[in-house]
């Protein structure tokens, strides 16, 4: 069974470009797997395809693609605030604290959400 799945992983790596093994590495591994967090006392920081074992990077995308390893899934934005509870007490905690009056978001907010983090 492990050889199956090492098989197909390094069918998939070997068909997938460099290019997007790296994103899927990025995107799925490296919030854990950092130079800092070791988890399972490895670091896939700067994890590059195209200089690593073939076989290594065909595990990787194995483990991602059959859904075994991944990121912790990230917590939407709260759809009334665009932010949590918690962000928008740091935020106007924050904001009070340095005499800030305005606060600029790089996001359109709803009318709904501007009212909703006004108050």
């Amino acid at each position: 069974m492990l050889q199956a799945l090492l098989l197909a992983g390094t069918l998939a790596a070997e068909t997938m470009p460099v290019t997007q093994q790296n994103a899927l590495i990025q995107k799925h591994c490296v919030v854990c797997h950092t130079e800092a967090a070791r988890a399972g006392g490895l670091s896939l920081e700067h994890f590059n395809a195209a200089t690593v074992d073939p076989s290594l990077a065909a595990m990787l995308v194995s483990k991602i693609n059959g859904g075994a390893m991944g990121a912790a899934p990230v917590p939407k934005p709260d759809p009334s605030t665009f932010l949590g509870a918690g962000k928008i007490k740091t935020l106007a905690g924050s904001a009070a604290e340095t005499g800030v009056d305005v606060v600029i978001f790089d996001n359109e907010l709803t009318p709904a959400q501007l009212r909703q983090i006004e108050e």
